[in-house]
């Protein structure tokens, strides 16, 4: 995609996030696939915004899901399928961390290897994603830095990319 043309981003697309921001979340931004996502990401690149190696990303599966159809590989098959298209829309570097977060107390459901292997975390968090979603995405941008230039794994709000996020909305629906 050339960098520079906003024809080949799909503002629908990154304009639904508004709908999922959590406020109470330091501006967490969430969406129930990943096109919303990366589509939004794309948009603000375009308009300068630096969000190269700030970027982190949580999929949330539901316990429903993992108890109902899917168990240890289809969760590790999602994770990789999202991390996938993100490295395939933006490269490595972009991503500073995407991480599974399952449910906790299934912990049993995935193997040492699995465990050592991927950034799994065990959560209380995936009730707020909603009783029929099977998985949802959370993307927060990491703003601070030690004095070691390692990017703190603490999102910090930006009120700025939220309210700028809420404009263009606006102006999109009014067209």
């Amino acid at each position: 995609m050339p960098k520079n043309e906003l024809r080949h981003i799909d503002l629908k697309a990154a304009l639904k996030t508004v709908e999922t921001i959590a406020i109470s979340e330091n501006y967490a931004i969430k969406a129930k696939g990943y096109i919303e996502i990366i589509e939004l990401i794309k948009l603000l690149q375009l308009i300068g915004f630096n969000v190269i190696s700030r970027i982190r990303v949580k999929v949330f599966i539901s316990t429903k899901t993992v108890q109902s159809v899917w168990g240890a590989t289809p969760c590790i098959d999602y994770y990789n399928l999202v991390q996938n298209k993100f490295m395939d829309a933006f490269g490595c570097e972009l991503i500073d961390y995407i991480e599974l977060v399952i449910p906790k107390g299934y912990e049993n459901v995935f193997s040492e290897q699995e465990l050592n292997e991927l950034p799994i975390h065990f959560s209380d968090e995936e009730k707020y994603i909603g009783e029929n979603t099977t998985a949802m995405l959370k993307l927060t941008f990491l703003k601070k830095r030690n004095k070691y230039e390692k990017l703190l794994n603490k999102p910090h709000r930006d009120r700025a990319i939220v309210s700028f996020i809420h404009l263009l909305r606006i102006w999109h629906d009014s067209q």
